[in-house]
């Protein structure tokens, strides 16, 4: 048997060897650069100067059958799916009403 492939029956290779040469050193270097990359993805816009206003009092979706104003604080949350209640509890939010699981 050849020591570099894997020889079939027929005498033709059947798989080739394969070396993994990924040492330590490429790993920590790409985390490293993913991690830089991820930091500055979080960052601000720096300056602070602009012409953008940052603190707006509603926020406006534009959706297919027009738009929608929601407050900044609102006072009643509802949700429609089976299971986004479960979001809403772990940030510390009671929705105002859920949808009915299943008929229960």
């Amino acid at each position: 048997m050849d020591t570099k492939t894997h020889r079939s029956r027929a005498g033709v290779p059947a798989f080739p060897r394969i070396h993994n040469d990924f040492t330590r050193r490429d790993f920590l270097t790409g985390a490293g650069s993913l991690l830089v990359l991820g930091a500055a993805g979080c960052g601000g816009s720096g300056s602070g100067e602009g012409g953008e206003e940052t603190s707006a009092s509603a926020r406006t979706i534009e959706h297919k059958y027009g738009s929608t104003e929601i407050p900044e604080s609102p006072e009643r949350i509802v949700t429609v799916g089976l299971t986004e209640q479960d979001y809403l509890l772990a940030l510390g939010v009671a929705p105002a009403g859920v949808r009915e699981w299943f008929g229960e």
